[in-house]
């Protein structure tokens, strides 16, 4: 393992395979990632404030305790989807 510590540069890395990094009290401002493979990945405490999601597969992909003020999915506020979907669960939910 290879460990970088107090670096503050831009960096690039290409063509790598990086199985089981740790990736701890960064600042990547202004980043950029295209045809990056992630499966099984775990973010905590990750700010994405400002950032696009562009053409990603987020197949089984689990959120848990995430803030999702101002983010939406094609235009759409999830903070709207998600309150259509609790109303249309609790009508379903009730007897008739």
């Amino acid at each position: 393992m290879h460990r970088i510590h107090n670096l503050k540069t831009s960096l690039e890395v290409f063509d790598a395979e990086i199985v089981g990094g740790e990736f701890k009290k960064l600042i990547m401002e202004r980043a950029s990632f295209s045809k990056v493979r992630a499966e099984r990945s775990e973010f905590e405490a990750t700010h994405f404030d400002g950032s696009t999601f562009n053409d990603c597969d987020f197949t089984g992909v689990a959120f848990a305790n995430c803030q999702f003020v101002g983010a939406t999915i094609d235009g759409i506020l999830i903070e709207d989807l998600l309150n259509a979907y609790r109303g249309f669960k609790r009508s379903s939910d009730t007897p008739k």
